[in-house]
């Protein structure tokens, strides 16, 4: 999903991050991560709505 590729890109500026400023990287690290959970949760919140509208699962 497209959270999941905003997670990597998160990742991979870290990197760059953990060379120059340590903190910066690990608050980056750790906002990159809890915003991960939160897509996740969004998804869940949407296909509960979509099951209870409809009555069926969503496919992807």
């Amino acid at each position: 999903m497209k959270i999941s590729m905003t997670y990597t890109v998160i990742l991979l500026t870290q990197t760059y991050l953990i060379d120059n400023d340590p903190f910066v990287a690990a608050q980056a690290h750790l906002a990159a991560r809890h915003l991960e959970r939160i897509g996740d949760h969004i998804i869940n919140i949407a296909e509960s709505v979509y099951f209870y509208l409809t009555g069926t699962h969503y496919e992807q």
